[in-house]
């Protein structure tokens, strides 16, 4: 058996190019490989053991933190009166941006949070990673604080929309409505 999460979002599944982390017996991977590279390219093989699993909420977590700064600087500068869709590319082709970045600039700047991943699978995963921190004794004080903006994402209605809706949940609690 192997561990086999995938990395990217439905639009890369869509065109093939999600990454596998696959952990497990060797030769089991080996023999998947040519299965894997179907579906994007990128595979890695990290260990025998759960390793495919940490490395998934690890992940995870790096891109539900970046959410939220990504939240904070767009939200300071609506606040100084800049246009959110200018911040949005701004953000997007400077040195912090990235491909989830990318992803994102568009229907941040519309305001358009269709699920791609909702707030609740993000919240789940925040979760998950918790039980790996506490199994492996790490601190994790800044997903800890981004977890709360999420589960404050939910409580207001927003569970079900991508997790990008955390610059929509700050915008509201700094009186900005868009």
């Amino acid at each position: 058996l192997l561990r086999a999460p995938v990395t990217g979002s439905t639009v890369l599944a869509e065109n093939a190019s999600l990454g596998v982390l696959a952990s497990g017996n060797r030769e089991a991977y080996e023999k998947t490989l040519p299965l894997f590279e179907i579906l994007g390219k990128n595979q890695f093989y990290l260990g025998d053991g759960e390793e495919a699993r940490v490395m998934k909420l690890s992940l995870n977590i790096m891109i539900g933190t970046s959410m939220q700064m990504m939240a904070e600087a767009v939200v300071l500068a609506e606040k100084a009166g800049l246009d959110v869709a200018q911040v949005c590319s701004v953000i997007g082709g400077s040195a912090v941006g990235s491909p989830l970045i990318g992803y994102k600039v568009d229907p941040i700047s519309k305001g358009i949070y269709n699920p791609a991943f909702n707030v609740k699978m993000m919240m789940k995963d925040f979760d998950l990673a918790f039980e790996a921190s506490k199994q492996y004794g790490a601190s994790m004080p800044v997903t800890a604080v981004t977890r709360q903006f999420l589960a404050a994402a939910d409580a207001s209605g927003r569970g079900d929309k991508d997790f990008s809706v955390l610059v929509e949940q700050l915008e509201s609690i700094c009186g900005i409505s868009r």
